[in-house]
């Protein structure tokens, strides 16, 4: 099929856990990938140990990188999930032929079916992005949203479409073509991603079966999301602007 899968991590073995973290590998053998980009900034080798014996174990090709040094403001230089980003999706043009990368977050563990219900979408050639949804873990969040009667599954699609996301998402290569993420982005880089490839003219499908997201990200302040979904719509617009 064509497909190469990708992680950026950061403290995956400490923050995850060895154990999540394998259920996370393990769950993504369901998809036919021939090779893992890993993308890790962490200082120390204990996520880059487990994955190079998952690699080992199961027969497949692994790149290893850190994030390109990228000077940020006031030439500041230090890895962002931005960087890391931008750093798979060089290393897929780079070093791979293939017609699919696959971001998988290191916290999303596949739902048994995810890849019957994804393979579908592959031959439509108006695809660029194939998401699945993300599915909390932890309930409070549908517990919330039920008591306020508003549907779960929906306002998780409906979030995906205005905000993106790369906990499980396959990206068609032509999709990807010069795309710049802007270095800064370390919250909102997959929301500029989302918006590239939709802005470009590509369509999104959606997989129910999705994912169960173990480890959901501590909110951040309001100022810092809407500033920088504000930088995603500007940017949106230039690119847009660019294809007239």
């Amino acid at each position: 099929m064509n497909i190469v899968l990708s992680m950026i991590t950061y403290m995956t073995v400490e923050r995850v856990g060895i154990e999540t973290f394998m259920k996370v590998l393990e769950s993504s053998l369901q998809v036919p990938y021939k090779a893992i980009i890993l993308v890790d900034d962490t200082p120390n080798e204990n996520t880059k140990i487990v994955v190079k014996e998952f690699a080992e174990k199961w027969g497949k090709e692994l790149v290893i990188e850190k994030s390109r040094k990228t000077a940020l403001f006031n030439n500041v230089v230090r890895p962002t999930r931005a960087t890391a980003r931008q750093a798979s999706i060089d290393l897929f043009f780079e070093s791979f032929q293939d017609e699919w990368l696959f971001f998988l977050d290191d916290d999303a563990v596949l739902n048994p079916g995810w890849w019957d219900e994804a393979k579908q979408y592959l031959c439509e050639n108006a695809v660029g992005e194939i998401w699945g949804i993300n599915w909390d873990a932890n309930l409070e969040r549908k517990k919330f949203l039920t008591a306020l009667g508003v549907n779960y599954e929906d306002w998780l699609i409906k979030a995906f479409m205005r905000r993106g996301g790369t906990h499980d998402t396959l990206y068609r290569r032509k999709a990807l073509e010069g795309v710049k993420i802007p270095p800064e982005l370390h919250i909102c880089e997959d929301a500029w991603l989302h918006h590239y490839v939709r802005c470009n003219g590509w369509e999104s499908r959606i997989i129910k079966t999705g994912i169960t997201h173990y480890s959901p990200p501590q909110p951040s302040k309001l100022q810092d999301i809407k500033k920088e979904i504000d930088n995603c719509f500007r940017n949106c617009s230039k690119i847009r602007n660019n294809r007239i």
